[in-house]
């Protein structure tokens, strides 16, 4: 296959790969994968086609009588202020282009309570974008503006509107990774991609990035924009979580990280098995750290932004590989999604010790590598990664993804070619007036920018780059991290505290008092246990920390008799964290 360009051997690889194919077999590889792309467009428009034939039909889903359908609604409010919304009986209209929401003294409406927030419902998760908004309108059963009869789809349907479903990057971010989170937070089981059904409020162009969509409905998709007949849900859910953004595009603010305070890193991880068990393939050739081979995938673009002397680079893996993995194989891969399969890419990039790429979307499909792998990302002369960086962003939230990040800044403008595209969205600035031109050409930087135009950001991104040696440093950094295996924050170490005690007795006689308890449910799970007694004898509190985990008693004499006594018991780890407070009225011994 010409994605694997070289492979030196190691110890238990078998040597002998092919390092280079003959030009005969990569114009015959280009020839089947161009087929595989026009074929998988093809099967994408039928899809399409049958998508909304059945959207049209639906010979399944039953026909009733609008006007007998009474709506309501549930809404409550996310961790990061979005809407979250289950409807009940909320009808399409296509001539209309509007859900409708027929109200009677019946409905439930729970979480909205005026006019404006009925207007405030997104459909998408991206940040201060007020295009996604669900468009409603509310009406009364007598309403003779809807029609007599319409198809009810008895799935519960999640309804959402994508925003740029052309990009990878978007894809997953914007849509797929806060779907997940959100439909397993309603459904009662593990997502399996069974559970729901999808449906689209946008009009975008098919591409071959649909079939992603495909694994999380249960039926064809339904495409709004394209029905002919007011079609209603019995169950439909609106708003997704946006616990899991980690990036801003800049509508209302620059461009750049979302710091995310309510961040849940498990959403990434799960959307990442879900994929895996969807796309992953049987390797062809097995590459891993455990098989003693350092598998280094790279990120190829061949339309822009990209690099001129891919060579310059291979050299540069191959001797940091040299100075961190001697004894161990080595294979480059490289991918493109222009021309590779899904289920290629993501199989490869499962097994990758390492993956280097110019920055773009493909470069998203990181996340589906190993724990503790690495990456390297790549920028164009005077772009700032702490301005456009996605990945970098994802590493400076509160719970930390499991792989480690270097990246490389081409500083040199000697090595740097502008696009030869003629379209300004990719970088053309010819139509500028000369003096601004000038302007653009003499930055060193481009400075932080808002979506989405901007013609500097623009023309840089998408220049063209010659790689230099320096490169090599951040590669061997990144490998050389790979091999320390320094853990990562786990959940259970953020949320773990100490248990009750199985039991609490408390006696006195005298002036002698007598405390003991039992053992924990988790005394495993934390470290530097002790206790804490908080003790009432009349009007007296006395507070004494008991610090021997293991005997689980406690004896004191008091100095006068003791003639009622209450105990709040509460067990520590460390220094911070506390267990329930257990109360315990004290009784006399017999």
């Amino acid at each position: 296959m010409t994605s694997r360009h070289y492979r030196r051997p190691g110890p238990g690889l078998a040597p002998g790969r092919t390092p280079t194919p003959s030009e005969a077999s990569i114009r015959y590889t280009r020839i089947v994968q161009g087929a595989c792309l026009f074929l998988t467009l093809t099967a994408g428009w039928l899809s399409h086609l049958f998508s909304v034939y059945l959207t049209q039909e639906q010979s399944e889903a039953p026909t009733v009588d609008v006007s007998s359908l009474v709506s309501s609604v549930w809404c409550h409010t996310g961790s990061s202020g979005e809407k979250l919304c289950k409807f009940r009986n909320i009808c399409y209209d296509p001539w209309f282009q509007e859900f409708q929401f027929t109200m009677s003294e019946e409905s439930i409406v729970f979480g909205i309570r005026n006019p404006e927030q009925w207007k405030d419902i997104d459909m998408s998760t991206v940040l201060d974008h007020n295009a996604f908004k669900m468009k409603v309108s509310i009406m009364s059963p007598e309403n003779k503006i809807k029609q007599n009869r319409a198809q009810v789809l008895m799935d519960p349907t999640f309804i959402i509107h994508r925003f740029k479903p052309d990009n990878i990057m978007h894809v997953i971010h914007d849509e797929l990774i806060p779907l997940l989170f959100t439909m397993e937070s309603v459904s009662e089981k593990d997502f399996d991609g069974k559970q729901f059904s999808l449906a689209f409020t946008d009009d975008h162009n098919i591409s071959t990035l649909d079939k992603w969509y495909d694994h999380f409905s249960k039926s064809p998709i339904i495409k709004l924009p394209y029905i002919s007949e007011t079609i209603c849900f019995a169950n439909a859910y609106v708003g997704m979580h946006k616990s899991t953004l980690w990036f801003d595009y800049g509508f209302k603010k620059y461009h750049g990280p979302y710091i995310n305070r309510n961040f849940h890193v498990n959403g990434l991880k799960k959307f990442v098995k879900y994929s895996l068990s969807v796309w992953k393939s049987k390797p062809i050739f097995t590459c891993s750290l455990e098989t003693q081979c350092v598998k280094v995938v790279v990120v190829s673009r061949e339309q822009s932004r990209r690099i001129l002397n891919l060579k310059t680079l291979y050299s540069a893996i191959e001797e940091a590989h040299q100075k961190s993995y001697k004894s161990y194989g080595l294979e480059i891969v490289t991918i493109d999604l222009a021309r590779h399969d899904i289920s290629f890419v993501l199989t490869e990039l499962n097994q990758a010790t390492l993956v280097v790429g110019m920055h773009g979307a493909a470069m998203i499909l990181s996340l589906f590598m190993p724990p503790s792998s690495a990456i390297v990302e790549l920028f164009p002369y005077a772009i700032n990664p702490d301005n456009v960086s996605f990945l970098k962003a994802l590493f400076q939230q509160r719970e930390v993804y499991p792989l480690y990040y270097e990246f490389w800044r081409n500083k040199n403008i000697g090595d740097s070619r502008p696009g030869t595209h003629a379209d300004p969205l990719m970088g053309k600035i010819s139509h500028l007036s000369e003096e601004l031109q000038n302007i653009i050409m003499s930055m060193t930087e481009v400075p932080p920018v808002q979506c989405c135009h901007s013609p500097a950001y623009l023309y840089y991104m998408y220049h063209d780059t010659y790689v230099q040696e320096s490169v090599e440093q951040p590669i061997l950094n990144a490998l050389l991290r790979t091999q320390s295996h320094s853990p990562h924050p786990s959940l259970l170490s953020k949320h773990i505290f100490p248990a009750s005690p199985s039991f609490l007795n408390c006696t006195f006689e005298g002036q002698e008092l007598s405390v003991a308890w039992g053992e924990s449910s988790n005394p495993e799970e934390n470290e530097n246990l002790w206790f804490q007694l908080t003790m009432l004898n009349d009007d007296i509190i006395k507070v004494v920390n008991a610090t021997d985990s293991l005997s689980r008693e406690f004896w004191m004499k008091l100095s006068t008799p003791i003639k009622s006594f209450q105990l709040w018991f509460q067990p520590f780890s460390g220094k911070d964290r506390s267990g329930h407070l257990t109360h315990q009225n004290c009784t006399k011994s017999r």
